[in-house]
């Protein structure tokens, strides 16, 4: 069971009339590990129940801030593996997979009201059921592979997948980042110096094959006239 107060932006993105108050989690976990002579296994299964959660809603307020505010229920759960193999003496990969769900079993969203000359007349309240946690993917997974042609040289490739996940907390499509999938290319050169002592060169190519994807966003929804 763990509890944790705001952070200062919690406060200085609210108004007087929408101070966070702290989330309260109780969290249940159990695991196994396995070690081999040339391969190490570790997985955890998690539940985790909050109760006033402070969650990003993907509004921002009036200086341009990422807005949280405290929803009364929600959980998250899930699996997390990792795994190291030694395919050889040069080769080996590393691994890590994170499958999971983050639910608001009630969120109610509360959007501005407009008429037809934009004047401002009410708060449009939806209620939604069963919905995902803004910019929480479900699925996480990255892999590197490590090659060392001698004692001082490593090359490795490094992969990321993160599935989709929504900009706010409706489970909208419409407002949605796509997932992606980057690759990154390191080579790194060990040596020793009379000088310095031990020293290394590193060249890393990010974005190998030169993605094109989006990590954040943010939306204002608001209700004109009719619409």
């Amino acid at each position: 069971i763990g509890s944790r107060e705001p952070v200062r932006s919690d406060f200085t993105n609210s108004s007087p009339d929408s101070r966070p108050k702290h989330e309260i989690m109780k969290n249940i976990e159990t695991g196994y590990r396995h070690k081999g002579k040339r391969m190490l296994l570790n997985s955890n299964i998690f539940f985790m129940d909050y109760k006033d959660q402070l969650i990003l809603t993907g509004e921002i307020n009036d200086v341009g801030k990422f807005a949280r505010q405290n929803v009364k229920k929600s959980w998250r759960a899930g699996i997390e593996i990792e795994a190291a193999f030694m395919l050889s003496n040069s080769f080996q990969w590393n691994a890590n997979l994170s499958l999971s769900r983050h639910i608001i079993p009630k969120f109610i969203e509360y959007s501005d009201k407009y008429d037809d000359n934009w004047n401002w007349t009410d708060f449009d309240i939806k209620e939604y059921r069963n919905t995902k946690i803004a910019f929480s993917p479900e699925i996480i997974a990255s892999s590197q592979i490590s090659y060392k042609p001698f004692e001082n040289l490593i090359f490795s490739l490094s992969s990321k997948y993160v599935g989709d996940q929504y900009i706010d907390n409706t489970s909208s499509r419409e407002r949605m980042l796509d997932a992606y999938l980057i690759h990154n290319l390191r080579a790194n050169y060990s040596f020793n110096t009379i000088l310095l002592g031990n020293a290394e060169i590193t060249l890393q190519i990010n974005n190998l094959l030169d993605t094109k994807y989006i990590t954040n966003g943010w939306i204002y929804k608001g209700v004109v006239g009719s619409q």
